[in-house]
This record gives C-alpha cells, structure tokens and sequence, in this order.
C-alpha cells in the first residue's frame, strides 16, 4: 500500500516507491515526449480529456460520467494516490491534480520539475506504453471548496468581472485608463 505521498514530491522520492502499491503515475506530455521517455510505470493522459471541449466556455469540466470514464480508463480507485506530472511546466498536471480535487480524490502529487525534473536527477526512463488496469470508478459529489460553480445565463460574465479587475489594476498603478487613441498606439 502506497502511504500519502506530499503534495509536492521530488524526483528521487517517487524513484523509492515506483514499486507500491496503488500508485498511479500520470504523464500529460505530448505524445512525442511520453514515446521518448517517461518515467517507469507512468501511463499518458491526453490533457484535453480534462476538458469539455465544448463551446462557450471549452475549459469547463467535462461531464461526471465522462470523468468516470476517464478515470476507470486510468484504474483510479478511491485508494490510489496518483502523482501526475508534464512536459510544460505543470499547468496540465495541475489542471489533473485540480479535477481530482474537485471530484473529492485528496490522494495526489505533483513531481516536482515534471519530466525535466527527473531526466535532470538522472533516473531511469521508460518508451514502453504502460496500459494500466482498468477499474470502475464513479465520480460522486463535487467538492464545493474547490468546485466550479456551474455556469449562469445571467449577471454578470466571467469576462466581465475580469474587465472590471484589469481596469481597476490599470487605474492604481498608471493613475487612469488610456483613451482609445493611446492603447492603439502600444500595438
């Protein structure tokens, strides 16, 4: 049984415990790079799986089923600790490491400096597909802490409240906000 692994885990940490049990290594690299090498054990996740992908707004999560589906696809089970990392500075890994959070799975880390990180340590590498066993995982209930909050066909958009910041920042530190004349002139 693999213990709770920190939330931030260095490359030589994970080396010591590629052989636990219930441990689930997650590589969101492009496909080219997780071909080259990844580390040992650890199966390829296309990021945009982590996506709805649909329009207005494809960053949305996709559907819980569809997350099961993933999931089960990858053989999370409650027990496992999953420890996900990328090629690109950890924004997909993170974005994984998110979605299980929001979906209520706390057993999960981040390797530190991704695959940069372990090449730099010099540990072994893989360019085997590693084909994980599938289980049958069901996403339950959202944790509110860090779940979205569903989206709205009234008040205000996200965009505007993004506006409104970037406004508010503009006008602190350069004392007002450029007329339209000045703005096309930074271009």
């Amino acid at each position: 049984m693999t213990a709770q692994l920190p939330l931030l885990l260095e490359p030589a940490d994970l080396a010591a415990h590629l052989d636990d049990d219930n441990l689930l290594i997650v590589d969101l690299s492009k496909d080219q790079v997780y071909d080259q090498a990844h580390v040992p054990g650890a199966v390829h996740l296309d990021f945009k799986r982590l996506l709805a992908g649909t329009q207005p707004a494809p960053g949305l999560l996709p559907s819980d089923d569809a997350l099961s589906a993933l999931f089960s696809e990858l053989g999370l089970t409650p027990d496992t600790q999953v420890v996900a990392y990328d090629d690109e500075g950890g924004g997909w890994a993170g974005r994984l490491l998110w979605t299980l959070d929001v979906i209520g799975h706390k057993k999960y880390s981040y390797l530190n400096g991704g695959i940069h990180g372990w090449l730099a340590a010099e540990l072994s590498t893989s360019s085997d597909r590693t084909r994980p066993e599938p289980s049958d995982y069901q996403v339950g209930e959202h944790d509110p802490a860090t779940s979205p909050a569903p989206p709205t066909t009234s008040g205000p958009t996200p965009w505007t409240s993004t506006t409104t910041c970037a406004c508010a920042i503009w006008k602190k530190y350069a004392g007002s906000w450029p007329s339209a004349a000045s703005r096309a002139t930074r271009k």
